[in-house]
């Protein structure tokens, strides 16, 4: 368990105030070798980092450092973002995940590393060397409102706020239509808000949604799960 989904007045906050024998840069050097050890790329870089609990039964077993290494391409790397959404009010997405959304997940306690698990492992094997023009942010914004709009869409009558907390520029690995054993990596918007009930918003009790848009057309994509998946929703 990490210590950030720690909620308020959590009994397991406890366990998290006692201290971790080994410094977090101490383990993340361990955590670095152990994948190039394993041949992992360069590409292969850190995207989280978080004091974490293993658990045998309900009691802490040990406490350690969780780190999470996502792609990284040309300076734009991969969130991990540890849920999907879709929503019947929207037109399925253009693009979706080839397979398991790539992420290496390294547990590192005073003894070494605790737990290894890696996903969705992938091989770099070309990189196109051109340059690709990004869709302009003004036209990017519209398609994100018209984009939640669709999305939270509700009878007559009832309301719902969608306040966009944060607009990052990243890279996801998305589908080539008719080959399922290649993906491509491209320049997308991640996009995180809040959403909560329009007559009395408080974004502390909102939900924290995260939707996805292709850079370069600002098509709503979803590269966190595969089609098949997305097929039994909008089919």
């Amino acid at each position: 368990m990490r210590e950030e989904y720690l909620e308020a007045n959590d009994p397991l906050a406890s366990n998290f105030a006692k201290s971790v024998n080994i410094s977090s840069d101490a383990a993340l050097k361990i955590a670095e070798e152990t994948l190039s050890d394993l041949g992992v790329d360069e590409n292969i870089e850190l995207r989280y980092l978080n004091k974490a609990i293993a658990f045998s039964g309900t009691e802490s077993f040990v406490i350690g450092w969780d780190f999470v290494f996502t792609r990284s391409n040309n300076g734009l790397q991969t969130p991990y973002v540890d849920y999907f959404d879709l929503w019947s009010n929207s037109a399925a997405p253009t693009s979706f995940a080839p397979w398991d959304s790539e992420c290496y997940f390294v547990f590192v306690d005073e003894d070494g590393v605790y737990r290894l698990y890696v996903r969705g492992a992938g091989q770099q094997i070309t990189c196109e060397d051109n340059d690709v023009k990004l869709l302009p942010f003004d036209e990017l914004i519209e398609r994100i409102k018209t984009q939640l709009v669709k999305q939270h869409s509700l009878p007559d009558g009832e309301k719902q706020v969608a306040l966009v907390k944060q607009i990052n520029l990243c890279s996801t690995l998305v589908n080539i239509v008719d080959n399922k054993k290649i993906g491509r990596s491209i320049p997308s918007w991640e996009v995180i808000y809040y959403l909560g009930d329009g007559s009395s918003f408080d974004a502390s009790e909102a939900y924290e949604l995260t939707t996805f848009f292709s850079a370069i057309d600002g098509s709503y994509i979803e590269p966190r799960i595969g089609e098949e998946v997305i097929s039994r929703i909008y089919n």
